[in-house]
């Protein structure tokens, strides 16, 4: 019997529970349709079973990292006097909008690896900075996989909207039980998220095992390839800022310092632009002087 103190953080932990089962479900279904897809490419049992656990670890990883920040809330509902009621909407919105996520990146992968031959990575929203041709590349090559993934999409949308009509038939109450428990529940979702308790988190080198980059895709979810690829763009420090400033007039000056006296510069608007047939030595070895 459950207390009913508790009862509020039980609804909502089983939801969670149930929204992180599907992903893992949607994630492995579409991993084994491409597994099939690109079965040429894997050797038999030494790759699939590396495939199938690395994937069912970044998975794991990935809705971990997902519902943490609804099982903060929770925690924090759970030692105060509010009702959740809040909460309660948050949590549906917030893994309705993921799920979705998961379900269309999962649906154009096949297309993306068609073209790119990995899974969607920095490429992915890089080219949505060009919508228009991405929008005629995939017209004219991927229209059939367009239709489905729009349609696919569609549907679901549509049942998973039934997440949001979902009112809260409890209401939250102070409890120091369900606090704890939470507090454990949080320390068990940093070790998922990390995916065990080595120095670094699990990342996509951890399921690298082959020679081949698509391969090495597989364990991936399209989802968490997206995402890391993003992650590491705000790791990478910009080339500018490896070096001082310095202004254009002094880095002109430098560049004609290191250039040979009699070299004559014939245009302003391009400072460096010089004739160097004009050079003696230059002249002579391109026959114009006798």
């Amino acid at each position: 019997m459950i207390n009913n103190k508790f009862s509020y953080v039980h609804t909502q932990l089983r939801f969670l529970f149930k929204f992180s089962l599907i992903s893992i479900g949607v994630f492995t279904l579409s991993r084994i349709i491409l597994m099939i897809l690109y079965a040429e490419r894997i050797s038999g049992l030494s790759d699939t079973y590396p495939i199938i656990l690395g994937g069912f670890r970044i998975d794991v990883s990935l809705t971990s990292q997902v519902i943490g920040i609804p099982v903060l809330l929770l925690l924090f509902t759970s030692i105060t006097k509010t009702k959740g009621i809040i909460v309660h909407y948050f949590i549906r919105y917030w893994c309705w909008f993921f799920f979705n996520i998961f379900i269309l990146m999962e649906a154009a992968t096949p297309s993306f690896i068609a073209e790119y031959d990995l899974r969607p990575n920095r490429l992915f929203f890089e080219y949505l900075e060009t919508p228009a041709e991405v929008f005629g590349m995939l017209l004219k090559g991927y229209w059939g996989q367009l239709i489905v993934v729009v349609l696919l999409l569609a549907a679901t949308l549509y049942y998973s909207a039934r997440w949001l009509k979902q009112r809260p038939s409890i209401q939250s109450q102070f409890s120091i039980k369900a606090g704890v428990s939470l507090i454990v529940l949080i320390l068990c979702l940093v070790i998922t998220s990390r995916s065990g308790f080595q120095h670094r988190p699990i990342n996509p080198s951890f399921v690298a095992f082959s020679n081949d980059s698509l391969v090495n895709n597989l364990p991936l979810n399209s989802s968490y390839s997206l995402m890391f690829s993003i992650y590491q763009l705000g790791n990478e420090a910009s080339a500018s800022k490896l070096y001082g400033s310095i202004s254009n007039e002094e880095m002109i000056s430098i560049i004609k310092n290191q250039m040979s006296p009699e070299v004559t510069f014939i245009d302003e608007s391009i400072p460096t632009l010089a004739d160097l047939l004009l050079l003696p030595n230059i002249s002579s070895r391109a026959g114009l002087t006798n």
